[in-house]
């Protein structure tokens, strides 16, 4: 075979080191993979049929482990894949995986397949191949990680979902005091807010300051947060007149007062509500449940 060119049709044995030494100004030597031929030699021009085509690179001699194929430097591996019974790749420095997409994209980036469930804490598989662990890429936008495992070891990653379920949750009462109805004012202490004139009827609620135990006193609504199963409860001579559940994504900050929260219920009506109005000279005791510290 010429020096300047030609084609191997036939097996190549190499016993000695091979040497790329690229020549000014190419500075690299590249390896570049075509369409597969006919028997003549003519191009197909199909993508092979629409299966793969390139390099395999086997390391199937010998099923052994001992079968490599390593990029190395004077540190030791960079990268080793190792066949046998149990192939597998090892990385022996840094690991950075770009971007994948355009900054105007969306989608997945990097993937780590495995066993998932419907759920965080299920012991069933709904997906032997499914998405793991992954990397997803937001338009214009920051770009979050998933998880799809189980949770519940200690070591397992705890996904905001988790989290939001489980953490520690607080109630906050009027305590000692009584609570006199205000609308949609700013509220001075020991006074709620209601739009609706009637008990049966409330949906918003305006709130300042509550109790939340003896060593903590009185607290700042606002540093609390919703979460999926808080409730608003007011009583009368000890009696529950309203008991209603907040809806997570209503809890926000008042117009009228910054220092104030405001939230509806999930529903159009009370899960319990007298059919009895407001007076703003009565004296009510309050609560809310299942709430959560805002982190700081």
């Amino acid at each position: 075979m010429p020096k300047s060119g030609g084609t191997f049709t036939g097996q190549v044995k190499h016993k000695k080191e091979i040497i790329i030494e690229p020549t000014l100004p190419a500075t690299f030597v590249n390896i570049k993979n075509r369409y597969t031929t006919n028997p003549d030699g003519t191009a197909t021009g199909n993508d092979a049929n629409g299966t793969g085509f390139g390099i395999n690179f086997d390391l199937d001699h010998g099923n052994s482990g001992y079968n490599q194929v390593k990029w190395t430097n004077r540190k030791g591996d960079i990268l080793n894949i190792n066949g046998g019974s149990t192939p597998s790749a090892r990385f022996g420095g840094k690991v950075l995986i770009n971007k994948p997409l355009l900054d105007t994209e969306n989608g997945d980036g990097f993937i780590v397949k495995g066993a998932v469930g419907d759920n965080y804490s299920t012991t069933t598989v709904s997906e032997q191949d499914g998405n793991l662990l992954s990397v997803y890429h937001n338009n214009n936008a920051v770009d979050a990680v998933n998880y799809k495992g189980k949770i519940t070891s200690p070591n397992n990653i705890a996904t905001k979902e988790y989290v939001d379920n489980n953490v520690e949750t607080y109630s906050l009462t009027s305590g000692p005091e009584s609570y006199r109805k205000k609308g949609n004012v700013v509220l001075a202490d020991k006074e709620f807010g209601v739009v609706a004139s009637s008990v049966g009827t409330t949906n918003v609620v305006f709130l300042n300051k509550l109790y939340l135990n003896d060593a903590e006193g009185v607290q700042l609504v606002k540093d609390y947060e919703a979460t999926n199963d808080s409730w608003f409860e007011v009583y009368k001579n000890s009696a529950l007149i309203l008991r209603m559940q907040i809806k997570k994504s209503s809890w926000r900050t008042s117009g009228t007062d910054a220092n104030q929260i405001q939230f509806n219920g999930v529903f159009t009506y009370p899960l319990v509500g007298l059919s009895e109005n407001w007076s703003g000279t009565t004296n009510y005791k309050i609560a809310l449940t299942g709430l959560k510290k805002v982190l700081t």
